[in-house]
C-alpha cells in the first residue's frame, strides 16, 4: 500500500508538467497573451520545482515526512484552484511556482520514504517500479490534457488537477505513516549548509547529478518546444499531439522496468553506465546529422 501511494504522490510532477502542455496555445489566446509568455508557465513550474527539493528536504528532516508532505498536496491544490480561476497570464505563472512547490514534495519526500525503509540496493530496486509508475504519467498526461481542453477548454485542467491532488490528500492522511528515523540520544541532525559541504566533496554526488541533469534537460528541452511546432506549425489538434507525445515515455517505462529488475543483481554503477551507453549508440544511429556525416566522410 506504501510503495503504491509513493507512486501515486510521485507522479503529481510529471502530471503537472506535461498535462498542460497541449494547453499552452489556447492558454495564452485565451488570456490574450503570446506563445513565449504561455511557456513562462512551464518555466516557472520547473524552477520552483527544483528550488523548493532543497527546502523541503530540511523540513522533512526536521518536522517529519507525512506533515510535510500534506502540507506540500494542500498548497497544490489550492493553486490548482488559483490557476484555474486566474484572469491574466501572470496570476498562473505564480499559480504554477505554487504548484511546483507543492509537486516537488511528492517527488523528493517519496523518495525520502523509500531511503527510510528499504537499505541502498533494495531502495534501488523500490525506486525504480517507483519510477516505472512515476514514467506512466508522460505517457497519460497530455492525452488527459488534450481531450480535456478539446472538449472542456484549458481551465478544466487545473479543476482535474485541483481534484487529484484533493484525492492524494486523503490517502496520504489516512494511509501514511511517518518513516522518518528517529534520532538516538544525543545525535544533531546536520544542517543545510554542513549537509551540502558534505555532499559537494563526494564525487559520486557530481556523476550522479550531472548525469540525471543533463538526461532531464534534454527532455524538457523537447518538452517546451514540440507543442509550438506540432499544434501551430503542423496543425495538429491538442488530441492527436497526446497521442503522439504518449509514445515518448514507453522507452523510459521499459528503462525502469529492467532497472527495477537489474538493479540489486548489477549494481547501480553497471546500471547508470549501460543505460548512458544505450542512449548514445541509439541516438547515433537515429540522429540525422551523424548519418550525413559519416555518409560524407565515407
Amino acid at each position: 500500500m506504501i510503495i503504491a501511494l509513493l507512486i501515486a504522490v510521485s507522479t503529481m510532477n510529471p502530471i503537472s508538467v506535461n498535462i498542460i502542455v497541449p494547453a499552452l496555445t489556447s492558454m495564452a489566446a485565451g488570456l490574450g497573451t503570446d506563445f513565449a509568455t504561455a511557456q513562462l508557465t512551464l518555466t516557472a513550474y520547473l524552477f520552483s520545482t527544483a528550488v523548493s527539493q532543497l527546502i523541503l528536504g530540511l523540513l522533512s528532516d526536521k518536522y517529519g515526512r507525512r506533515p510535510v508532505l500534506l502540507a506540500g498536496i494542500l498548497i497544490y491544490l489550492l493553486a490548482s484552484i488559483l490557476c484555474l480561476a486566474a484572469t491574466s497570464m501572470w496570476l498562473v505563472v505564480f499559480g504554477r511556482i505554487l504548484q511546483g512547490f507543492g509537486a516537488a514534495s511528492g517527488f523528493a519526500l517519496g523518495r525520502a520514504i523509500v531511503r527510510d525503509l528499504y537499505e541502498r540496493e533494495k531502495a534501488a530496486s523500490m525506486l525504480g517500479y517507483i519510477t516505472m509508475g512515476f514514467s506512466i504519467a508522460p505517457m497519460v498526461a497530455p492525452l488527459i490534457g488534450a481531450l480535456i481542453i478539446d472538449n472542456f477548454g484549458w481551465r478544466l485542467v487545473f479543476a482535474f488537477m485541483a481534484a487529484i491532488s484533493l484525492i492524494l490528500l486523503v490517502f496520504v492522511w489516512l494511509f501514511l505513516p511517518e518513516t522518518r528515523k528517529p534520532l538516538a540520544e544525543g545525535e544533531v541532525r546536520p544542517g543545510f549548509v554542513e549537509s551540502f559541504t558534505i555532499l559537494i566533496r563526494i564525487s559520486a554526488f557530481w556523476a550522479y547529478s550531472l548525469n540525471l541533469a543533463l538526461s532531464v534537460a534534454i527532455f524538457f528541452t523537447f518538452l517546451g518546444g514540440t507543442p509550438y511546432v506540432a499544434i501551430t506549425l503542423f496543425g495538429m489538434t491538442g488530441t492527436e499531439y497526446g497521442l503522439y507525445f504518449a509514445f515518448v515515455p514507453v522507452g523510459f517505462f521499459v528503462g525502469n522496468w529492467f532497472t527495477a529488475r537489474l538493479s540489486t543483481r548489477l549494481g547501480i554503477i553497471r546500471m547508470i553506465i549501460a543505460g548512458n551507453l544505450l542512449s548514445d549508440i541509439l541516438y547515433a544511429m537515429l540522429d540525422p546529422r551523424i548519418r550525413q556525416e559519416r555518409r560524407i566522410e565515407g
